[in-house]
């Protein structure tokens, strides 16, 4: 056999018995041999056993697009004679006569055949719109309707000029002319050109601030300070003041008053905890310090109560040093039963 493979120039390839998936080839013929099954039985899916040999036949009798012969041209040497060619030759035969050729088998058998071919052709139509109709519903949710007028800045995507693998927006260029729905004609260095509304993006320049309407009652003069003074004098204004977006935050606190006992509030979420030590001067409450961190992987499956608890330890704990040996008091009682006492963070009640 060895002789016979180096005189015919061919390689000889071994398989698994039994198991097809050991040999690519043959799982590749699997794929299109599929595919025409599924379509022959797709009236009675049961009966798929009943196409197997006439479907196997024809793919068989089918010449390759790369090789230009059919397997049974590269295994027999010759062509063979499938029912198309045998209905072929009995239907120019002009030996017959006109009734015996219509009183043939192969006459139903067209007929057939092409009623069926009809029926797939407009079965095939109707998927193929309802097919259609769902990819665009699909790729149409997050599209955006771009439109652009002539004189317009926009930006478009287009490869880096460093790698070719990435694009970046460059520009702005400016639209000359609306060609349709989608195409604009946009001035680029290189000479007009049209681009698709799929890779242009809106450009919007930043606004200058103009201080006109701020300084038209201050006189403007060469002096330095003219300007600085009258902002000044326009910001005290009530009107300003009063403003939501320029009112002044909370004062806090510098230093600590000694005099003053500190209060605690503590808080914790599903992600960190957090405290913060206040004092209260005429009734308002004033920053001091704050503090805060992460929960552990271990605290994050804590319960709420458990968590405020361990707010509470946290908080006590980062600001010893302020409370020193003072007494003070919880407004939530329901996380001390969670408390154990901790060996560094005394607490009492």
């Amino acid at each position: 056999m060895a002789e016979l493979h180096k005189l015919l120039r061919v390689k000889p390839r071994f398989t698994t018995l039994y198991h097809s998936a050991g040999n690519g080839r043959v799982e590749n013929l699997h794929g299109p041999f599929k595919a025409v099954l599924r379509k022959l039985c797709h009236e009675k899916p049961r009966e798929w056993h009943r196409y197997l040999v006439p479907a196997l036949f024809a793919l068989r009798e089918l010449p390759s697009d790369r090789t230009g012969f059919s397997a049974f041209d590269l295994l027999y040497g010759r062509s063979v004679r499938g029912p198309l060619t045998v209905l072929k030759d009995l239907w120019e035969d002009q030996q017959l006569k006109a009734d015996d050729r219509t009183s043939l088998q192969y006459v139903k058998y067209v007929i057939e055949k092409r009623n069926k071919l009809q029926e797939f052709a407009q079965l095939t139509a109707q998927q193929a719109d309802v097919i259609t109709t769902r990819y665009k519903t699909y790729f149409d949710m997050r599209s955006e309707d771009r439109q652009f007028k002539p004189g317009d800045e926009v930006l478009f995507l287009l490869p880096d000029d460093t790698k070719k693998s990435l694009v970046s927006w460059t520009g702005p260029y400016k639209i000359l002319e609306r060609r349709n729905k989608v195409d604009y004609l946009v001035d680029n260095p290189k000479g007009p050109k049209l681009y698709h509304a799929n890779i242009l993006k809106q450009y919007s320049r930043r606004a200058r601030v103009k201080l006109a309407h701020v300084l038209d009652e201050v006189s403007v003069s060469e002096d330095e300070e003219t300007l600085p003074r009258g902002l000044v004098e326009m910001m005290d204004e009530d009107d300003l003041v009063s403003c939501p977006t320029t009112s002044p935050s909370p004062d806090s606190v510098s230093s600590t008053e000694l005099k003053v006992d500190p209060s605690l509030e503590c808080d914790a979420s599903n992600f960190g905890l957090g405290a913060v030590l206040l004092q209260y001067i005429d009734g308002t409450p004033h920053p001091v310090a704050f503090a805060s961190r992460k929960l552990l992987d271990r605290e994050g499956r804590y319960v709420t109560t458990e968590k405020e608890a361990l707010a509470i330890i946290f908080g006590v704990k980062k600001f010893d040093f302020y409370l020193g040996e003072k007494n003070f008091y919880w407004r939530r009682t329901a996380s001390l039963s969670y408390i154990s006492s901790p060996r560094d963070a005394p607490m009492t009640e």
